[in-house]
């Protein structure tokens, strides 16, 4: 498995350095997810290429957030997709269990604030438009809309 990890970096590396002059990109294997980090500007020609290297199953354009969980709902608000308006549903995975909070708290909370700004509708069985919210710690989640 790690020789395969390994390789898909190297053409991801490969093809951004080779396809898109892009030099200054992190790449980093967690728990069987590849996250990349690069600079802001280079998001748009990195998610056009990457459907074309092989390996890649699917991938998101994912947030990792600092701060506290009143500001990545604030975030997520600020972000949140239009086109969710007539149907979504937010899945939340709670890494750090010390967590005063379940991961159907943050949910419910984070559903309710979306519904309250932009009355939008809850569909539980929506899987098309879906806000993940990945808790990582009492300071840090990640984010992404699916």
């Amino acid at each position: 498995r790690k020789m395969f990890e390994l390789a898909l970096i190297n053409n991801i590396r490969d093809s951004a350095l080779n396809l898109l002059n892009i030099k200054n990109m992190k790449i980093k294997i967690d728990k069987k997810r590849v996250f990349i980090s690069s600079n802001q500007e280079h998001i748009p020609r990195l998610m056009e290429m990457l459907p074309y290297i092989f390996g890649i199953e699917n991938f998101s354009l994912a947030y990792l957030l600092q701060g506290k969980k009143d500001e990545w709902i604030d975030f997520i608000l600020e972000h949140f997709p239009k086109e969710y308006k007539n149907a979504f549903m937010v899945k939340t995975k709670r890494v750090d269990k010390s967590l005063p909070y379940t991961s159907l708290d943050f949910s419910r909370e984070l559903g309710k604030r979306i519904v309250d700004e932009y009355g939008a509708k809850i569909d539980l069985h929506e899987k098309k438009h879906v806000v993940y919210v990945e808790i990582l710690g009492k300071e840090k989640a990640l984010v992404y809309f699916l």
